[in-house]
Order: structure tokens, then C-alpha cells, then sequence
């Protein structure tokens, strides 16, 4: 009897210990004001913006990244995609991160297919980065 005391005891101590630990691990509060400073602290940087587009791989961060769109492309010696800012082409991305104010983006959109990129010629090869921001 003595025994099975001590057992329910213990065991009673474990089922409150995991279940104030379960609480607050899943406190559904905190996990939300988590992820919404996550994503404020995110949507800040352009980077991190790009990369969360399909077919877009990064290398890096900052303005020193390298951006890939469906890889390495081998028609040509130039590998990054082609940005188009408000209309206006750029070619380095580094230029792109320093113009760019990331509070000002309204739509980031990749162009990967060929029917896309047929207007933008042969620098459009690797694709096209198309940023829209407020001041358009």
C-alpha cells in the first residue's frame, strides 16, 4: 500500500510538472505576438521577402545575396535575374537592396515561364524580378 502511495504521489507531481510546462509551451497569446514580431522584424528586410517567393533560391544576406531564380542558368555568364523597379531595370541586386525601402513594397512577383520573360529579351534569360512599391 505503501508503494502504491508513493506511486500515485509521483505520478501526480509528473502530470502537474508537464502540464504547466505544456501550458505555457503552447500558449496560443504568446506564440502569436511571436510570430507578428517575427514577421515585422522579416518584412523589413528585402532579402528575406524574395526568398519567401516559389522558384526563388538566395544565397547570402544583404545586399552582398546572390538571388537565383530556377538555378543556374547556362545560356549565359550572367546568373542573377533581371530586377525591374517601378519600371526601371536593374541589373545588380546590391543597387536594388540600397534603392529599396522594404516598408515601401507593395508586390514583389517572379517571372520564371518564357511567355513572361519573351518582352524582357535575352538579360530576361535567368528571369525577372518585378518590384512594385508606393511610389509607383
Amino acid at each position: 500500500m505503501k508503494q502504491f502511495l508513493l506511486l500515485l504521489s509521483l505520478l501526480a507531481f509528473l502530470f502537474s510538472c508537464s502540464t504547466s510546462s505544456r501550458s505555457e509551451l503552447y500558449d496560443p497569446d504568446k506564440l502569436q505576438a511571436e510570430r507578428d514580431l517575427e514577421d515585422t522584424e522579416q518584412s523589413l528586410d528585402l532579402t528575406i521577402r524574395i526568398k519567401k517567393n516559389a522558384g526563388v533560391r538566395v544565397q547570402g544576406n544583404g545586399a552582398t545575396a546572390k538571388i537565383y531564380i530556377r538555378g543556374i542558368n547556362s545560356f549565359s555568364n550572367l546568373q542573377s535575374p533581371l530586377f525591374i523597379v517601378d519600371g526601371r531595370q536593374m541589373t545588380e541586386y546590391s543597387d536594388v537592396y540600397h534603392f529599396i525601402d522594404p516598408n515601401d513594397i507593395v508586390r514583389i512577383e517572379v517571372l520564371k515561364r518564357t511567355d513572361q520573360l519573351a518582352s524582357y529579351g535575352f538579360r530576361g534569360v535567368n528571369g525577372v524580378i518585378k518590384i512594385t512599391t508606393k511610389h509607383n
